[in-house]
């Protein structure tokens, strides 16, 4: 459960990413690996939602 005094939608929340898997991950990565994942396919429409 989350610290503290968690509100009712804070636990409906925290109960519902326990469900289905969700877990919550903090990566530092090379701008250059960034930016070429960014080039490829995933994303149809370029990096900004705009080609």
């Amino acid at each position: 459960m989350p610290i503290g005094k968690p509100n009712a939608q804070t636990i409906a929340s925290k109960k519902y990413q326990d469900k289905v898997g969700y877990i919550a991950k903090t990566y530092k990565l090379k701008r250059e690996l960034v930016e070429q994942f960014a080039d490829t396919s995933y994303f149809p429409l370029g990096r900004y939602g705009f080609a």
